[in-house]
Order: C-alpha cells, then sequence, then structure tokens
C-alpha cells in the first residue's frame, strides 16, 4: 500500500471518528502534497507551451 492509498484509507475511517476533533487532519495535509505534486509537471509543460519557459512565482 503507497502513501496515498493508507492516508485515503486513514481518513476515511477517522474522519468521523470523534466530534469536535479532527483525527484525520494530518492524512488530509498527506494527500494535498501529494495530488498538488502529480500536477507540478503539467502545469510546467504548459506554462512551456504557453510562454516558452516556465514562468517564476512572481510573474
Amino acid at each position: 500500500m503507497d502513501i496515498p492509498e493508507a492516508a485515503e484509507q486513514f481518513n476515511a475511517k477517522m474522519k468521523d471518528n470523534r466530534p469536535n476533533c479532527d483525527d484525520a487532519g494530518m492524512a488530509r495535509g498527506i494527500l494535498a502534497d501529494p495530488l498538488y505534486q502529480r500536477g507540478v509537471p503539467i502545469a510546467k509543460a504548459i506554462c512551456v507551451a504557453i510562454y516558452g519557459r516556465v514562468l517564476p512565482r512572481e510573474d
């Protein structure tokens, strides 16, 4: 089992575990980072196709 799959399972089991507690918060954070990172190469390719280069963040 890879990390995103384990985090998905943990989030599904723990998100409603206790009222007023965020037992699955860390799992959601782990999921957010790999999901974001998967899109980075595609976004860079689009940027290169449009602008001919990867723009600096401040542009």
